[in-house]
């Protein structure tokens, strides 16, 4: 899938970042960016504590590992690699939605989105409430936009998320370190 992350800082945009996002079962991602990392890839398998960066692609022999724990390999906002899949995201909604008390429910169907909000606990570092704002194709439940809030309604992060296809039976050797 294409996916534009668009970071802020104090409610003002800071960065904005493009890249193509894979996930196979058991954990495996990679990572092509675009912008501004331009032609570097990062490969995360399964639940390791490290993770493979290639600068180049156009010079794969050369690799960097990292623990996942590493802030140069975190987003701006600080969310590891690890926590990237739509299965982490799922389960953190879930745990949010038993944990912190929950608005006045915001749901609303507009043509073939559905777009509802909820409050959890920072997706990251899970101290402080956010808001959170999905919006969902009706036809396959996916997620098109998912944007983070500060309480105060000052924007964190906003995700948009374009082309995104399931059980595509990627190869193996796409997420290999």
């Amino acid at each position: 899938m294409r996916h534009r992350a668009d970071i802020f800082k104090n409610g003002v945009e800071e960065e904005r970042r493009h890249f193509t996002f894979y996930f196979k079962r058991e954990k495996k991602i990679r990572v092509d960016f675009s912008s501004p990392h331009s032609g570097m890839t990062v490969l995360y398998q399964g639940n390791a504590e490290e993770l493979t960066v290639i600068p180049l692609r156009f010079l794969p022999f050369i690799r960097l590992h990292y623990s996942v724990d590493d802030p140069r390999v975190r987003t701006p906002a600080g969310q590891r690699v690890s926590q990237s899949d739509i299965g982490y995201f799922i389960e953190f909604f879930i745990r949010s939605l038993k944990t912190v008390q929950q608005g006045e429910a915001d749901y609303r169907e507009e043509g073939n989105r559905i777009t509802f909000q909820f409050r959890a606990l920072d997706f990251t570092k899970g101290t402080s409430v956010e808001k959170y704002r999905v919006t969902l194709l009706r036809m396959n439940w996916l997620p098109v936009r998912i944007e983070r809030y500060t309480p105060e309604g000052k924007p964190i992060e906003i995700d948009i998320i374009q082309n995104c296809r399931i059980n595509t039976h990627l190869e193996d050797t796409l997420f290999a370190p």
